[in-house]
């Protein structure tokens, strides 16, 4: 009976939700290649993705860098720490692509913005490039 409740908490409850990444559901999210890719994979929603990226505001100012860190990121795109601008984004992107995000405030930092880095209801841009899928 306990390990009913536990897997059924587990698939109800901590599962990744089944929200779309369809970049066709999310109009205002504005994608650009600036480079395009090598690699004959293209991310999916289930993939783990290493990635460099640049982080700007609307005034061009740089707000975040992993680039200036000299350490590429590496996440889930199940990941509920990552902003959903960046999920959608990445979709069907190969390795060595180079893409431009213009993200919405309500597919980024929304309301509550990013500490004293990025004011609330900002749209932001990122140029991110993907290293390596999985």
């Amino acid at each position: 009976m306990y390990r009913f409740l536990i897997v059924s908490f587990l698939v109800f409850w901590v599962a990744p939700s089944c929200e779309s990444l369809d970049p066709k559901d999310f109009p205002n999210l504005k994608t650009k290649v600036i480079k395009a890719g090598n690699g004959e994979q293209m991310v999916s929603g289930s993939d783990f993705v290493k990635l460099h990226y640049l982080g700007r505001l609307k005034n061009g100012k740089i707000f975040d860098s992993s680039y200036k860190r000299k350490k590429p990121t590496r996440f889930s795109m199940q990941s509920i720490t990552v902003i959903k601008g960046w999920k959608v984004g990445i979709i069907g992107m190969r390795e060595g692509e180079v893409r431009r995000l213009t993200v919405p405030p309500e597919l980024a930092f929304g309301e509550a913005g990013k500490g004293d880095r990025v004011p609330p209801n900002s749209t932001v841009t990122f140029d991110i490039k993907l290293l390596k899928i999985n």
